[in-house]
């Protein structure tokens, strides 16, 4: 039997699922502050208003798939993988050379969506020919493709909320800054299997851009006058506010209501506009001021 190695490339190990998403954007880096319990507290990186939320549910599948075709046999830039050519070559079907307990295990392509464009990108392959153990794609086969997909999504920054909600605040007072928790959730085909990926925003550390350290924390926070997340600044500069948000993933099969943990987390940086930061002076004038 000739001696195959797998080609996809593009096939990240499943260990270690720590990874950083830097987005920009209109909003802003974040410094550090305690909040009402001292703990450190973060925000999320799209800039919105006082009051604002934002849904941020998928509304579109974002990869695909499926077993390889026989017909793509002529695909020069499949057949260049060792397992692929073999598997085009071999009849199929057969146990292509594997053990008696293993089974031969088909080429798997894979199709992203493009929301630039919205269409579906090529099919390329995701996983090559090769044996395995007989019976389908299980729980775990399944668990492990997805912690793989999870370094390939698209993750949104989560939302960041400042006030007051200008480009300028003063030191020595409260600047408020908040996000929200909610999950986001993607609609994908692993193994031939429908799945839905669930990733929630679990902790937040926030950069307030003063040299001070990230307040880290569990909490949201909320405008004013909810102040369980804030900082105060002590010195005339400009800064931005940075906030970093860990998420954690489950998933489900299609028809499943058991939801089932992914390993690791994923973290995703959002960044405010600059912001001025200036002082209060007062002064004794002569007289009564004018209304």
């Amino acid at each position: 039997m000739p001696d195959w190695t797998s080609r996809a490339s593009t096939i990240v190990s499943s260990a270690g699922l720590l990874f950083t998403l830097a987005i920009s954007g209109n909003s802003g880096d974040v410094g550090v502050t305690t909040d009402a319990d001292g703990d450190g507290v973060l925000t999320s990186g799209t800039r919105v208003r006082e009051g604002e939320r934002r849904d941020r549910r998928e509304p579109h599948p974002v990869a695909r798939t499926r077993a390889m075709d026989p017909g793509e046999c002529s695909l020069a830039e499949l057949t260049a993988n060792p397992g692929v050519a073999f598997w085009c070559s071999a009849a199929i079907g057969e146990s292509a050379g594997c053990a008696e307990d293993e089974r031969f295990r088909v080429p798997y392509l894979r199709s992203v969506w493009d929301a630039t464009t919205g269409a579906w990108g090529p099919w390329t392959l995701y996983r090559d020919a090769g044996c395995e153990g007989d019976g389908d794609p299980g729980e775990g086969d399944v668990g492990a493709e997805v912690e793989r997909e999870i370094k390939r999504l698209e993750l949104k920054g989560s939302p960041l909320g400042r006030s007051p909600g200008t480009a300028v605040t003063y030191v020595q007072t409260d600047t408020i800054v908040w996000t929200d928790a909610v999950p986001q959730v993607f609609d994908l085909t692993i193994l031939g299997q429908a799945v839905e990926l669930e990733m929630t925003p679990v902790q937040f550390s926030w950069d307030f851009g003063d040299g001070s350290r990230p307040l880290v924390t569990t909490k949201t926070g909320g405008p004013y006058p909810d102040k369980s997340v804030s900082h105060v600044y002590t010195r005339l500069e400009t800064v931005q506010i940075r906030l970093t948000t860990t998420w954690s993933g489950r998933y489900r099969l299609a028809g499943s209501q058991a939801w089932l943990p992914v390993s690791g987390m994923a973290t995703t940086t959002s960044v405010d506009e600059p912001l001025e930061l200036r002082e209060y002076r007062t002064r004794l004038v002569a007289g009564p001021l004018a209304d």
